[in-house]
């Protein structure tokens, strides 16, 4: 005898499985898997922190170096030196003062500005005490040297030195750029941020919070700025380190030194070249991981014995829903579509058994479309009928035939009702619901000429169409209903004749036709009404023929076949309708 599980002890037994190896798992793996974890998503952290300290130190040294270049070209600046160095009176050089106080004033990171005249020895400061400084040979700014061709290298970085002219000397990040006072004498523009408060800006909160070493280092690998003042002069990161760093932009390195291991990150700034190196200790991150593999294991545990009761209950609430649905699919495979899944929550088999709902739905509501569509294709096609030869159109046209015959003996009686009968062949015995262009024309032209011998030639009709487009299929009979129209309310007290427009040409992949006159218009009153299906139960006979044209448009193209009126309501209306483009006239069959 075999034992088979039932799908709830299947479930059970899957719950306590999965939580065993769950702790088993857990207890292997954890402990030599969080280490690296913890220590990479730690790592990812100070990327971040470096990523946005750079990216605020790039902000500054870009906002910088902009009121650099727009000073160095400042015509005030020059045109002031320029008059100094003609006429040597100090005027000049205060009102060069007074425009380089501007600059600071207007960017809060800037620190000082240096204008120096190489040629005159002459220092002019944007502070407002002593702005002027005459300064003797021995003097000479240190960063003079940087003026040599072969000294400054032309990129967007700042240049870290000591500022010796200001009251305290003090690391400063520089910006130098050459001011052309004339063809023979040329100034130096120097820009200055203060390394201190560059550090405290950007760099001291994320040492602080995060308890890290945090260190701005030069393209040259020194370092410019740290939270210790004294390590920066003539200091450099350890080799160790340093020659890890071979990503262009931003990566992490581990580095032991003095016995102890360190995990360091940099992140290089697009627009300065500056690196933003964070150092933290490996002991500080991996500490407290024993601890937490203790309590984790601890709480695994716990959670399996916990998990035993609702673990049962979950299988049997789980089944009880699945059990329900496969009786519904068992009802449905006997031919019962009213059968139905009962649905019991919002979770994947609650959605799994509205699924399944809305599907049985959907092919219950596709079968009674079918026969609808049928049934209401057959009806359109019978109304489309009824209109096109109604027996009272019958009727008259016999009875003026007659008439004619009687008063003129048999002139064009013959050709009268060689194209009557045409029509009539046409409209009761048809091959298809569908007619090239060409023919459909042909079977018109035989329509108007009997309408034309009925109305005494009240109307004129002209035809627009491409020689390209008469291959393309239409329906049967769609323009007839519309030329009629135009027939019989176009022409007015004023206009007794109408002028008759049929046309037809190729648009964007869709046949346009239309049929147009010059009669008296329709009001948007009147376009609605054609459009009512009211007017179908009223019998009008008119609306009737656009009703049934719509209809058709509708069961054999969808939404890409429409028809609509254009009218101003006092001199034309324009009828008409698009189709797709097809020389198959069994592609939209039904």
């Amino acid at each position: 005898m075999r034992f088979f599980f039932t799908l709830r002890v299947k479930l059970f037994l899957a719950i306590i499985g999965i939580n065993l190896i769950a702790i088993i798992a857990i207890a292997v793996i954890f402990y030599k898997s969080s280490a690296q974890f913890l220590e990479q998503e730690y790592a990812k952290a100070l990327i971040e922190y470096s990523f946005i300290g750079a990216k605020n130190l790039d902000q500054d040294f870009q906002t910088v170096y902009h009121s650099a270049v727009i000073a160095s070209l400042d015509p005030e600046i020059k045109q002031a030196l320029d008059n100094f160095q003609r006429f040597g009176q100090d005027r000049f050089l205060l009102t060069a003062a007074e425009t380089l106080q501007k600059y600071k004033s207007e960017n809060h990171r800037i620190d000082l500005i240096y204008l120096f005249l190489p040629n005159s020895d002459v220092l002019i400061k944007s502070s407002e005490y002593k702005p002027i400084q005459r300064i003797s040979a021995n003097l000479t700014p240190d960063w003079t040297a940087l003026f040599q061709p072969t000294g400054l290298k032309q990129t967007l970085a700042p240049v870290y030195i000591t500022d010796t002219f200001s009251v305290v000397p003090k690391p400063v990040f520089m910006y130098l750029k050459p001011i052309e006072i004339n063809a023979e004498q040329k100034a130096w523009l120097a820009v200055l941020m203060d390394e201190r408060r560059i550090y405290y800006n950007h760099l001291d909160s994320i040492a602080r919070e995060h308890d890290i070493n945090v260190y701005l280092v030069n393209q040259d690998r020194e370092i410019v700025s740290s939270s210790n003042r004294q390590m920066q002069k003539d200091s450099f990161l350890p080799a160790a380190f340093m020659d890890s760093v071979t990503e262009p932009f931003v990566g992490k390195a581990v580095y032991q030194q003095d016995g102890t291991e360190y995990l360091g990150v940099y992140n290089k700034s697009p627009f300065s070249g500056y690196y933003t190196v964070l150092l933290a200790k490996r002991d500080n991150i991996i500490g407290r991981l024993l601890l937490l593999q203790y309590s984790i294991v601890s709480l695994a545990v716990a959670v399996l014995f916990l998990s035993l009761i609702p673990a049962y209950y979950m299988a049997k609430r789980v089944n009880k829903p699945i059990e329900n649905l496969k009786q519904a699919m068992e009802r449905i495979s006997y031919g019962d579509l009213t059968a139905k899944a009962t649905v019991y929550g919002h979770d994947e088999i609650g959605s799994l058994s509205a699924g399944f709902n809305d599907m049985v739905s959907h092919i219950r509501q596709l079968v009674e479309d079918l026969v609808t569509e049928r049934t209401l294709k057959k009806q359109a096609e019978l109304n489309a009928l009824q209109y096109q030869i109604r027996p009272h159109f019958i009727y008259n046209t016999l009875n003026s035939i007659r008439f004619v015959a009687i008063m003129q003996g048999q002139k064009n009686i013959g050709s009268l009702l060689g194209k009557f009968i045409d029509l009539l062949q046409v409209s009761s015995n048809r091959k298809g619901s569908f007619a090239s262009l060409r023919d459909e024309l042909d079977t018109l032209k035989k329509y108007i000429a009997l309408q034309q011998f009925r109305r005494m030639d009240s109307f004129t009709v002209a035809y627009r169409v491409d020689e390209a487009v008469l291959d393309y299929c239409a329906p049967r009979l769609i323009l007839q209903p519309l030329v009629e129209n135009s027939i019989v309310h176009g022409p007015s007290g004023n206009k007794p004749i109408c002028h008759v427009t049929i046309g037809a040409e190729l648009e964007q992949g869709c046949l346009v036709l239309y049929v147009e006159d010059d009669g008296k218009g329709m009001t948007r009153e009147e376009i609605a009404a054609v459009y009512s299906e009211n007017s179908i139960e009223k019998g009008e006979y008119t609306h009737i023929g656009i009703f049934n044209i719509r209809e058709r448009l509708r069961l054999y193209y969808g939404d890409k076949g429409k028809l609509e009126y254009v009218s101003d309501g006092r001199t034309f209306t324009r009828a008409i309708i698009h189709i797709p483009a097809s020389k198959d006239p069994r592609k939209y069959e039904l």
